[in-house]
């Protein structure tokens, strides 16, 4: 006996009230978090109103004729929606449209997504909603994450989701029944494989908000910065502390309290971020804008950014390396990662310079060379002609650096039973190199790890004391700036004591 998703009976899927009823859940858990009352939430964003965003859809009417209004400037309490368009072009905001708008429109008009979240934010008696900025703000972000496109409901039919049915015996000779029932998943499952979570937008969506609500198929999520709560059927699971969020300025954090940790985080996220898909490749640095901008408080404005790198910490940054392993993209199989693996992953993006993380198409990664000191030094950055910020034309950035140059072919020479090398080639999907092909190649050391040695000393007598080293293959790019050689990018290199 088969009971299959859509079958009625034992494993029948619960009416769309369940979701509605779950709200008062949500609600009463965003105002613990946001109402300060809580030793439990002392890390989450305290004030329930902030300023407003230019415009916000206007839920005051609770009817089914919406408007916009200009809230700019206003302090208030509105939620955000962070969702997939999918193949849904209809129902933007254009100029066209907006006169209009601003006077009424029918909830009707709007796809399917639009309008379930505007009956939750009135369900959590938000007065307005925004769909696309201002997240570190909202009261409230909205997560539809059940649907990849803006066409589908987030509010329908909730599975009702058991571990196991016991098997019976029935019938002479006896004969063990067994029942089929559907496969489901935890919501953060949901999340991690959903659409939504391929988005390179939805990204910096998630990190910047100060409390976030999933809808999932079966189930809804409540995260915040002290915990992650979800709710199946009519039971409410423990909470599990997430670690997604950026955190509060001028909040204590454990997590946050050092200047490494603070830049081990940066590079955590560019990792994760990296493999995150978009609609225009050119947008890879602004869809980050909002997370570079946490960041430049968190660093108390001391470090400066250029184009998805520090400057203070340039050449750790510069040393990106492709991941070992490709990670398996939510909801896709073997075989597709594999046709992924051997086909973009390998072309560098021409929109980005060779030295940039952005012109990867693959999953890169940055080791941890804590107390490790820089070899080289940054002595320009050329920012493009026409005046555009660092964060928005990356291709036109040069980078002017002062290293010690040597031919690349050096590190495939036993340079010491002490020392491990290992050579990686952007452009390579396997670390074994042909010596002929460093050959024509050069490289730059860039980071210098001396396990505990004394700097100074290092510094007047480099080749006795034992050390790691971090640097770039680089090739002549057969154009000059200032009359001297420019180079790009081709891969980077490892030094390192097997001793340590």
């Amino acid at each position: 006996m088969d009971v299959n998703d859509d079958a009625p009976g034992l494993m029948r899927n619960v009416p769309s009230r369940q979701k509605l009823q779950s709200l008062r859940w949500i609600y009463d858990l965003a105002r613990i978090c946001a109402d300060g009352m809580s030793d439990e939430h002392s890390n989450c964003p305290k004030s329930t109103e902030n300023p407003a965003p230019l415009r916000l859809i206007d839920l005051s009417s609770g009817g089914d004729t919406l408007r916009l209004m200009k809230k700019q400037g206003m302090v208030l309490k509105y939620a955000a929606l962070s969702y997939c368009w999918g193949s849904c072009k209809a129902s933007g905001t254009r100029k066209s449209n907006l006169a209009e708008r601003m006077l009424a429109f029918e909830l009707s008009s709007l796809p399917q997504t639009l309008q379930d979240s505007i009956v939750i934010a009135r369900k959590l008696e938000v007065p307005g909603w925004k769909m696309m900025d201002y997240y570190a703000n909202a009261y409230l972000t909205i997560v539809p994450v059940s649907c990849d496109s803006a066409e589908q409901s987030c509010l329908g039919q909730q599975r009702w989701v058991t571990d196991q049915l016991s098997g019976l015996w029935v019938g002479k000779p006896e004969r063990l029944l067994h029942f089929n029932h559907p496969v489901w998943e935890l919501v953060s499952k949901e999340v991690d494989k959903s659409a939504w979570a391929k988005r390179a937008w939805a990204f910096q969506e998630r990190q910047l908000s100060a409390r976030i609500v999933f809808f999932g198929r079966n189930g809804i999520r409540f995260e915040c910065r002290e915990g992650a709560f979800d709710k199946y059927n009519c039971n409410e699971s423990s909470p599990i502390k997430p670690d997604i969020f950026l955190p509060v300025p001028n909040t204590p954090s454990p997590e946050w309290d050092a200047l490494w940790k603070i830049r081990a985080k940066w590079y955590n996220m560019v990792s994760d971020y990296v493999e995150r898909q978009l609609a225009f490749e050119s947008d890879r640095l602004i869809a980050l804008s909002g997370v570079v901008q946490k960041f430049e408080i968190l660093f108390h404005g001391k470090d400066e950014y250029m184009s998805g790198f520090w400057k203070n910490d340039l050449c750790q940054g510069l040393c990106w390396d492709f991941s070992t392993g490709f990670k398996r993209l939510p909801g896709e199989d073997a075989l597709f990662q594999s046709c992924f693996a051997d086909s973009l992953s390998l072309v560098k993006s021409q929109l980005f310079p060779s030295w940039s993380w952005c012109c990867m198409r693959r999953p890169v990664e940055w080791d941890d060379v804590a107390g490790s000191i820089p070899s080289a030094q940054l002595l320009e950055a050329i920012k493009p002609l026409n005046g555009a910020d660092f964060a928005i034309q990356g291709k036109a950035v040069k980078l002017v650096l002062e290293a010690w140059m040597f031919p690349a072919d050096i590190l495939d020479r036993t340079l010491s039973e002490d020392l491990e090398v290992s050579v990686r080639l952007d452009a390579r999907d396997k670390p074994t190199i042909n010596p002929r092909t460093l050959a024509k190649y050069s490289a730059i050391p860039l980071l210098v790890g001396l396990y505990g040695a004394d700097e100074a000393q290092w510094r007047a007598s480099r080749t006795t004391i034992l050390h790691k080293v971090y640097g770039l293959i680089i090739q002549k790019a057969n154009s000059q700036h200032g009359g001297n050689e420019e180079y790009e990018r081709m891969g980077m290199f490892k030094v390192l004591s097997s001793r340590h």
